[in-house]
């Protein structure tokens, strides 16, 4: 992308105090736009983003949004193809000056998430930007009880997306002499003796919910993922994993720097 039309991006938002982020509103898109809007942060007084509210304050303590980061509760999104109503508009334009991405703003979507970062002015690097998340300071004595009854060497997999599940067949190339954690309602994958299902875990706090899988998923042997939220996570953190993942058609095509290493996993 020309560095001018990146320019042009930057400095048509900094000329506003407080700006408004529609963005597609899936937990992997949040997590995708997650440096921006921490970068943002820095150069606004106030940014607010519209998003699914548990998918916001699981991805703010991920990734430490800074206190001048807020939430506008999403009431539609690609379930009715993106199209909001000029009254939803309005309210939005109430908080600050709003920046329709991605299909919301009838743009292209190319090396995905880059051309989410062009649309605030930001280039390709601050997209693959990681981070650490020291799982330490979020403790889970359940959790610990539940890895102390698997008891040794694991493989983790979670393969639900927005839509349902995807189908994998990986399981039977996992060692006898491993255990399986699952995060799934696939039966083939549960119907398995050696599996410990953690989604039965802290059911109904969703961000305690998915630190447990992020934790999982870095003490695993291995993880085999779809390529949806908790991937989206994963994928963006400096901490030390290894996943498997199953890529569905997307349309769009991904950021090389990010994504590529994972092809090969399939």
């Amino acid at each position: 992308m020309p560095a001018l039309t990146i320019k042009f991006y930057r400095a048509r938002r900094l000329r506003h105090g407080s700006i408004v982020l529609l963005i597609h509103e899936g937990l992997g898109d949040l997590a995708a736009m997650a440096a921006a809007i921490k970068e943002a942060s820095k150069e606004h007084q106030y940014v607010y983003v519209v998003s699914n509210r548990k998918y916001f304050n699981a991805v703010a303590l991920i990734f430490q949004f800074g206190g001048n980061v807020n939430n506008i509760r999403a009431r539609v999104g690609k379930y009715t193809r993106y199209k909001v109503s000029s009254r939803r508009l309005k309210v939005f334009k109430r908080y600050g000056h709003l920046i329709k991405i991605g299909s919301f703003g009838c743009d292209p979507v190319f090396r995905y998430p880059d051309s989410f970062y062009v649309k605030l002015g930001y280039g390709a690097s601050l997209a693959a930007k990681k981070f650490y998340i020291d799982f330490s300071k979020q403790p889970n004595i359940l959790l610990d009880d539940f890895l102390a009854r698997v008891g040794k060497k694991f493989v983790f997999i979670s393969n639900e997306t927005s839509e349902g599940r995807l189908e994998t067949s990986m399981i039977e190339q996992i060692a006898l002499d491993h255990a399986v954690v699952v995060y799934t309602n696939n039966p083939q994958v549960n119907k398995v003796a050696r599996t410990h299902d953690v989604s039965r875990l802290n059911h109904g706090d969703f961000t305690r919910s998915l630190l447990n899988s992020l934790y999982v998923c870095c003490v695993a042997e291995y993880a085999i993922l779809s390529d949806a939220g908790l991937f989206n996570i994963l994928a963006r953190l400096e901490n030390k994993s290894s996943a498997r993942v199953i890529f569905r058609k997307h349309w769009h095509d991904l950021n090389k720097e990010l994504y590529s290493k994972y092809y090969d996993k399939r």
